[in-house]
Order: C-alpha cells, then structure tokens, then sequence
C-alpha cells in the first residue's frame, strides 16, 4: 500500500534540508509520481540550484515530457529558454547516459565561461536497465567549471536512489503476490488429499469459508444441461426442494450462463446481471455473494459461491485469489467428479465429447481433410472405372508408290511439290526431256520407209533373198519405233494413284540429268483405312484382349479423338527407349481428313471395368511383388 509523505521545501544553500528529504526519500513507498517530485526538491536544495526539472525523453516518438519539478510554476507558466535548451539535449544525455553541462546566456545578454549560468543535465538511472533512464536538469547561478562538476558528482550519488526505490516497489509487489497466493496453493493441497470427488468438493468448500473468512461457500457442477449444487460448507446432506438451494442454484446458473464472475451488491460500472443474486441475498441477508466460474478448455462447467455479512464486501484483493483458486482447482475436481461417476455416464461424456470434436468448430481444416479422404477411400472401394493401357503410336502410310525415272535423261519441267493431293492416272508430277528420242524416232520411220521401197522392189524383181533381209530389217525399225515412242509417251510422269506426295522436292532440279531407275517421287496412298501403331509396354501387354478398342488423341487435335481396334500383336518385342514393346497393329474407325501419316500421339486401350482402388494401387502392387520376389 501506497503512504503518503510530506515533505518540507528546501531553498538553496540548506544542505540540512536537503539532507533530511534525501533521508526519508530512501525510505519512500508511495507513488513515482511523488517520489520523482521529492527527489527533484531534494536535489535541487542539495546542489543549490534555481531551478529544477525531471525530464523523461520517449522512445516511440522522440518527444519529451516534464515529469516532475521544482517549484512547479516552471511547468504550469510559460516555460523558460533554458527548459527548451535542456528537452533538446534531453535524448542524447538519456542514450549516452553522461552528464552534461551547458553554459546559460546572463542577463545582460553575454555569455560568461568563467562565471555564470549553467545548466547541468543528469541521467538518473533505473532498476531495469532495459527502461529509458530520466533526466534531471538543473540551473546553476554563478557557478564555474569546478562548481558544475562538483554539482553532477551530488546529483549522481541522489540519483541512486531512484533504482532502489524501483527495487522496494518491485519487491513489496512480490511479497504482496505471494500473500496472495498462499491461499490457493494451500487450498489445492487440501483438495488433493482426498481421491473422491465427495471429499474433495467438501474440502474445497471448508477451506474456501475458512481461508476467505466467509460464513458459507457452496460448490455447483454442470450435469448435463442442468447445474447442481454438489457441496457446502458444514452441510453434510443437502435438501434440493428448499427454497434457500432453489435460490442458491438460480443465483450459480446465472453467473454459469454469462460465464464471468457476479457478485451483489455490485458496482455502477458492472455489466453482469445479478437479479437472481440479489434476490437470494436479500432473502437470506443481507449478505455480499460472489459467484466465480469453473472452466474446463474454456467452457463453464461449475460455480463456486462465497458469502460475506453485508458488512464485510468483497475486495479486488479477495476476487483475485479466489479466482486463481478456481482456475487451480477446476481440472483436479472435475477429473474426480468424471472418475466417480458410474460407467453408462461416463460412456456417454465420452461419446459427447468424439460427437463435439467430430461436429464442432475447432480444428475445421483437419475435419474437412478427414472428410475429404474417407469420402475418397469410399469412392475408391465402391465405385468401378475403366481400365486403360496407356502408349504411344505412329500414324503407318497406307500404300506407297516410288515413281523412279523410266530412262537416263534430263528434267524438263517439276509441277508438283511435297504434300500436293494427286489423282490417278490424271496428275502429272514431272516431264523429261524427250527431243532426242523424238529425232532419233524421226530417222527410224525414215530408215522403216527405205525398208519397205526395197522390200517392194525386191517383190518386183522377184529375189526372195532380198525380199526377206529387208522385211527382217522393216521389222527391226518398226520395233526401234515402238521403243521410242513408249519411251516419248513415259517421258511425262502421271500419279498412278489418288494420294499425297511424300517425297520428290525436284524443282531445284531442273535441267539436271536422271538415271534409269533413280526415285523420283514418293506418293502415298489416300485411302481411307489407315493404320495405327501402338508401342505397348511389356508388362501391359497380357491385359490385352483380342479386338481391344480404344481411342487415340494427336496433339495437334486434343479435342477430337479418333477410334480404333487392335488388329494384331507381333509376337516379337523390340527395344524403343531402352524398354521393350510390343507393336500393335489398329485399324483406325473413322479416320478424319486432318490425319496425315506419320502423326504421333497417346493411345488409350479400355482393357475392363475395375474398382478405383485397385485401378491407382496396381502400378505400386505388381512393383512391390516384383521387389519382394527378387
């Protein structure tokens, strides 16, 4: 408790003064605020100075206040030159924790160094070095160099006493606090003495009455959705059907369902309702009641009462050390109360408790996970889906046609590049120059007709010998002829099928010679039935049925994907990758008129119908096996 001192004001140059402020400041425990007014006064008197301040400099903005001074009309009037010297100097004496001393200007405007104003700031320190120090500044009259150092070495042993009476306070706190929890340890104590809730709810309720110097104490527990006085002090066996437990039991639900402590009579700063406390007051009283919350995981579950005679209220003090005894004694009382309760009650608090963990508000990300992965775990064992053997594939050409070059010569004219449609029969890709075999073919239907005018001549004459050399060497022209023109009519090269041509980029070529036989183009083949062939892995290639279905998806058209079946297997598999595949030959359904040969993609092959489960734990399955086996 704070006390208050009165203290006699000092004037300058009266050390016996000073001296006896200095001396009861050393035993002050009342206020900071009158502590720091006392020191200001005495330290003033101590060192003679005019004027004195205490200046304290905050860290959260930089601005300085007077906390105390001497006299006070410094702080009430307006404030002297020297005070705004001392709050700008303030900060940097509190940092470096360093006096300081500052030359003042004299009255007649001059300032004089040898002797004259000075104003001196000090630190004074405090007992947690963590807390910004205070400064104290004080005006010096007349003083010199020698004078202003003797001064700071007076005021640094006086600020000493600003730490020590930090310390006392801090000290009288602690010795107050543990008076004040001596109560309900002890308490505690003599509630764990006993192992039934019996006992122990009644042990509470003496040594509250006892310790509290109350005339009655009564504990209440919550019993499903009713609250239930279960001990009293002194009272062995209690009576629910008489007016004084029924009001009792109303004033306890009232504090239970505002779960804050109620008391009557009350403050006019209170905000609790205590209707129903009054009314049991004033019916068995006058009397003080005050009704103070157990909590379990922070939910109310009981009420402990006290009650005073009107005269003897209830302090702060006094709720404080019975709410600690609350907080202490709550779980050991309800774990008994839940121990000695017979088993169909304790089943059901359990089975409440999982039904609230499970359906309450706590832990909502972790419920809806739980939800979340046995919804899932159902779906998987209930639910069937599709099995897919998954592989690549590579559109196949259809029939392919190489139109080479019919006889050494050269290119007269290109008219088709790669990738043009062609028709059969109708589209010409290339011309060769043919104008040598067109005289050459010229000169043998000369050479034929000179043939004949001699066979005929030959007739005429009647030489048979004749007649047959030269029919021998008409013949031979004739054949020469027909050689050539065949030759002159393929010197044109016509598509001999309706397709795409894949290869033949000859244009550049132009003008060059050919060889007989040297490929010149390349068509495929536009039928309709183009084939697929599917890479599929070795490990999945038992799945497959005979006539397996499936779809394929080409990246440049993942929105349209094309149907297929599988035809054949090759029974041999190759390495692709480093892996071995089996190639599947698939008949494509519909193939659309985008698809060119040579496309790839993915495949998918509907193997079944399988649960989930054991369509997402195969791979992870038959790995294992094969690890375990090995």
């Amino acid at each position: 408790m704070a006390h208050e001192h009165t203290m006699t004001a000092s004037t300058p140059g009266q050390p016996a003064t000073a001296g006896a402020l200095l001396e009861e400041l050393a035993r002050f425990d009342g206020p900071m605020p009158e502590f720091l007014a006392s020191l200001v006064e005495a330290q003033r008197a101590l060192v003679g100075a005019r004027e004195a301040v205490i200046l304290f400099a905050r860290v959260e903005d930089g601005s300085v206040d007077a906390v105390a001074a001497s006299p006070t009309s410094i702080v009430e009037g307006e404030a002297p030159d020297w005070l705004a010297r001392a709050a700008a100097a303030c900060p940097g004496v509190a940092k470096r924790q360093q006096a300081e001393t500052l030359v003042l200007q004299s009255s007649d405007g001059l300032y004089d160094e040898e002797r004259g104003r000075r104003l001196v700031l000090t630190p004074i320190s405090r007992s947690n070095p963590h807390d910004a120090p205070f400064v104290g500044a004080f005006v010096l009259d007349r003083a010199t160099n020698d004078g202003a150092a003797a001064a700071i070495g007076q005021l640094a042993l006086t600020a000493l006493l600003a730490p020590a009476y930090e310390a006392r306070a801090g000290a009288a706190a602690h010795i107050d606090f543990a008076a004040r929890l001596r109560a309900p340890i002890e308490t505690l104590g003599s509630v764990n003495a006993h192992d039934r809730f019996g006992a122990a709810a009644m042990a509470l309720c003496d040594e509250v009455m006892a310790r509290y110097k109350c005339d009655r104490a009564s504990l209440a527990l919550l019993r499903g959705a009713t609250l239930k006085l279960e001990a009293m002090s002194h009272t062995e066996r209690i009576v629910r059907k008489t007016n004084m437990v029924q009001q009792l039991e109303a004033a306890m639900e009232e504090c239970l369902d505002q779960d804050v402590e109620t008391a009557h009579p009350a403050t006019s700063q209170a905000t609790f309702i205590n209707r129903a406390a009054r009314e049991y007051a004033m019916a068995h009283g006058p009397r003080c009641l005050l009704s103070l919350p157990l909590r379990r995981d922070g939910q109310a579950v009981g009420v402990l009462t006290v009650e005073r005679s009107i005269d003897e209220p209830f302090y702060l003090e006094d709720v404080e050390s019975l709410r600690l005894c609350c907080d202490l004694l709550a779980p050991r009382l309800l774990e008994l109360h839940d121990r000695d309760a017979w088993f169909g009650a304790r089943a059901a608090r359990r089975g409440r408790k999982l039904l609230a963990n499970v359906w309450g508000a706590e832990h909502t990300w972790i419920k809806l996970a739980a939800v979340l992965t046995s919804a899932l775990l159902l779906f998987s064992i209930f639910v069937h889906g599709t099995r897919y053997v998954r592989a690549p594939f590579t559109i196949a050409p259809g029939a392919v046609r190489i139109i080479p070059a019919p006889f050494d010569g050269r290119l007269a004219r290109v008219s088709v590049d790669i990738g043009d449609r062609t028709q059969a029969d109708q589209t010409v890709l290339a011309e060769l120059d043919a104008s040598d075999l067109r005289l050459e073919l010229a000169a043998q239907q000369a050479e034929l007709t000179t043939h004949q005018r001699a066979l005929a001549a030959a007739q005429r004459e009647g030489d048979a010998v004749l007649g047959q050399i030269e029919t021998a060497r008409a013949d031979q022209s004739r054949a020469r002829i027909a050689l050539l023109e065949h030759r002159i009519e393929s010197a044109t090269l016509l598509a001999p099928i309706d397709g795409v041509v894949a290869a033949g980029d000859l244009k550049s070529r132009v003008g060059a010679p050919v060889q007989a036989g040297e490929t010149l183009f390349e068509i495929v083949s536009n039928e309709d039935n183009r084939e697929a062939r599917l890479q599929i892995p070795e490990s999945r290639v038992a799945e497959l049925p005979a006539g397996a279905a499936g779809q394929l998806v080409i990246p440049a058209y993942p929105d349209q994907p094309v149907a297929f079946t599988i035809e054949h297997i090759d029974p041999v598999a190759r390495v692709v990758g480093g892996h071995n595949v089996f190639t599947a030959r698939a008949q494509l359904e519909t193939p659309p008129d985008w698809l060119r040969p040579g496309m790839e993609g993915a495949a998918r092959i509907n193997v079944g119908r399988a649960r989930y489960i054991q369509l997402w734990t195969k791979p992870i399955l038959d790995w294992l096996r094969l690890r375990l086996w090995l």
